[in-house]
């Protein structure tokens, strides 16, 4: 990678490419490969000593890799709370597209990622309010100081993303347009739609509670798709920005105080070119508060496996840390975000309730095909958004 070199290959060459960060790193010594099981199935993952982090891709999709796009653009900008990009080895066919094969990051000292860090944090404090019954005298918690810092990096790097440079097509803001906004909705409709079928077809080894969940929802099917639609600003505002597109707890490490960005390759089951999709950071954001849900409901179901008595109670609690959570992410977000695109609208914050209703439905079709277990919590949170509607259901369709 050092050296920057080309290799032939079939169907074309091998293109090696190094970071001057990756130029003047000591690797004099000899390094420890280590494997790391990261329980996602795009990447084979090692780490080199204390030094690299090398992805190898399990799955080849040709074009652009935005995660090497992402890793560059960052380094331009100055944003250092995300690894940083060392070296890549592409494959480029004869006609110029390239296939990445694999890519060196650098190595961050961490307690794990911001998914097991913050359920285990949660998980304790539950355990301990329960235990002494203490829960207002005891300061801010750490799983939300570690919220208001994942909201503070968060914000930091979509205005590094808002303030890319004009003339640079793959990364300059656009404007929302109206056609953004009828596209937006329809894929959430859709969504929605599709979810629902699945739902009326549930196998017969759905447990009940799950099962009684998916009825009560689907009685709820006509008025949902309408709250949908009334998700949409009647205006276009705002700009789309390049994101993460896979933002969620997982893709945080937690390293002493602070928090790191990884992933930016985007969910690898889609196409290259909708993770390179430019959209209102809002669709970041409200991927993160999703996560806070499964978080919240995860610990509390932690507490009931082991037997905790009072479940009503750290039911409730455990609901309340994710309404702080999402407001203390909110609030450091918007802090962290103070420039000219701050304002909510401007930031896209109106579009917020509905991508989080989209990526409810999403939720919903993703667990119900692969993991039936979890399809209780996005179920959950939908009946939560159309429970004004279940007092209204009968009158509208009288």
């Amino acid at each position: 990678m050092r050296t920057h070199a080309t290799l032939p290959a079939v169907g074309g060459t091998f293109r090696f490419g190094a970071t001057e960060k990756l130029r003047t790193l000591d690797l004099s010594e000899p390094l420890e490969v280590r494997r790391v099981a990261t329980g996602e199935h795009a990447h084979t993952v090692r780490t080199l000593g204390d030094s690299v982090v090398l992805k190898m891709a399990r799955r080849l999709r040709s074009g652009i890799d935005p995660g090497i796009e992402m890793g560059h653009f960052l380094s331009r900008s100055g944003f250092t709370n995300s690894p940083a990009l060392l070296g890549t080895l592409e494959h480029i066919n004869e006609g110029g597209v390239p296939t990445a094969l694999a890519v060196a990051l650098e190595y961050i000292r961490n307690q794990g990622d911001g998914w097991s860090v913050v359920v285990d944090a949660l998980d304790r404090e539950l355990e301990d309010e329960t235990l002494s019954g203490d829960a207002d005298d005891r300061g801010l918690p750490y799983s939300l100081t570690l919220i208001e810092t994942i909201g503070r990096r968060t914000g930091e790097l979509h205005r590094a993303l808002a303030a890319a440079d004009a003339i640079d097509p793959n990364f300059a803001p656009e404007p929302v347009t109206n056609d953004d906004l009828d596209e937006w909705l329809k894929s959430a409709v859709l969504r929605a739609e599709e979810a629902f079928d699945s739902l009326d077809k549930l196998p017969d080894t759905t447990d009940v509670e799950t099962q009684q969940l998916a009825d009560k929802l689907l009685t709820l099917r006509e008025a949902m798709v309408r709250r949908i639609e009334t998700l949409v600003p009647t205006i276009a505002r705002g700009n789309k920005l390049r994101l993460h597109n896979d933002y969620h707890l997982a893709k945080i490490l937690v390293s002493a105080n602070d928090i790191y960005i990884i992933d930016f390759e985007g969910e690898p089951d889609r196409p290259v070119e909708e993770r390179r999709q430019k959209a209102p950071a809002s669709r970041d954001i409200a991927t993160m508060l999703r996560s806070f849900d499964y978080a919240a409901r995860t610990a509390v179901d932690r507490q009931r496996q082991r037997g905790a008595t009072q479940l009503e109670e750290i039911e409730t609690r455990g609901l309340n840390w994710r309404s702080l959570a999402e407001r203390r992410f909110l609030r450091a977000y918007g802090m962290a975000r103070d420039d000219s695109t701050g304002g909510s609208h401007l930031a896209g914050g109106e579009l917020l309730p509905l991508f989080l209703a989209d990526k409810l439905f999403e939720e919903i079709l993703y667990e119900g095909a692969n993991r039936p277990v979890y399809l209780a919590t996005p179920l959950r949170s939908a009946l939560e958004l159309v429970a004004p509607l279940d007092t209204t259901t009968d009158e509208d369709g009288a």
